[in-house]
């Protein structure tokens, strides 16, 4: 009775979602089904199938290919602003509708850690940010970091729909400054650099104003003004000498070595 119970219960208990094809966990449920035959029970094994990790991964470059020949076919007669940038990046058509996906899995990672993270202390939580920061910075393409850092501004200003090329195209900012120079910018140090000039002009859009010469009162919300003042302005961005930008570098270096 109790291999009948088991056999019966629905699909997607008991450890009966099996993966196509040729799982060795669907060989094991019929031998138990066979058992239970051979002692006189007339049961019917109930069992879910799902698509096994070598076909979701095919079915998903199937839609990316899908998704990319839509995209092809409507494309402007010019790139725009923002494809021509892109390209000084190293992408192109081609890679566009793969490097959107990448982007949205970035941002859902940066969510699901920030939730997984809120009954820590604040400092340990911008910690794991600097850590994640420091990750995509130096391991991600620069184009990839690109869109994503637009799309980053977008929902830091309280707009989370930010899924599509449409989003990222129609918010310009001073990232696209540096992406046009990057042929000035250490390689090494474009993510960083597309990083901090993106974090800076969130603060600038949040707090409209506020500069080192701002007014400020001398109660709770003055001092609340001079920390979000002093942040702004005296960011860990360490030694110019190490700024990333070869010719500010350079006239540093010749300075300081005079």
């Amino acid at each position: 009775e109790s291999l009948e119970y088991y056999l019966q219960l629905p699909a997607d208990r008991g450890y009966k979602v099996v993966h196509r094809p040729n799982d060795v966990k669907m060989t094991y449920l019929k031998k138990l089904e066979h058992v239970a035959r051979s002692m006189g029970c007339n049961v019917v094994l109930s069992y879910k199938e799902v698509l096994g990790a070598q076909e979701m991964e095919e079915a998903r470059q199937q839609s990316l290919r899908q998704l990319q020949d839509a995209f092809l076919k409507d494309l402007p007669e010019q790139p725009t602003e923002f494809m021509q940038l892109y390209q000084e990046l190293g992408g192109d058509y081609h890679t566009i509708v793969t490097d959107l996906e990448q982007v949205r899995k970035m941002r859902f990672l940066r969510i699901k850690i920030d939730v997984a993270t809120r009954s820590f202390r604040e400092a340990t939580r911008e910690s794991v940010r600097d850590h994640l920061r420091d990750l995509f910075c130096r391991s991600i393409p620069a184009r990839r970091l690109w869109m994503y850092l637009k799309g980053l501004r977008q929902m830091s200003l309280g707009d989370p729909n930010t899924t599509d090329m449409k989003d990222a195209e129609s918010f310009d900012g001073p990232e696209d400054v540096i992406v046009k120079a990057q042929h000035i910018v250490r390689p090494e140090c474009l993510g960083l650099l597309l990083h901090f000039t993106v974090m800076q002009d969130i603060q600038h859009r949040l707090t409209p104003g506020l500069n080192p010469s701002s007014g400020f009162t001398l109660d709770e919300t003055g001092l609340e003004r001079v920390k979000k003042i002093t942040r702004l302005t005296f960011a860990p961005v360490g030694s110019i000498r190490d700024c990333g930008i070869r010719p500010i570098q350079d006239h540093a270096i010749q300075i300081t070595n005079m």
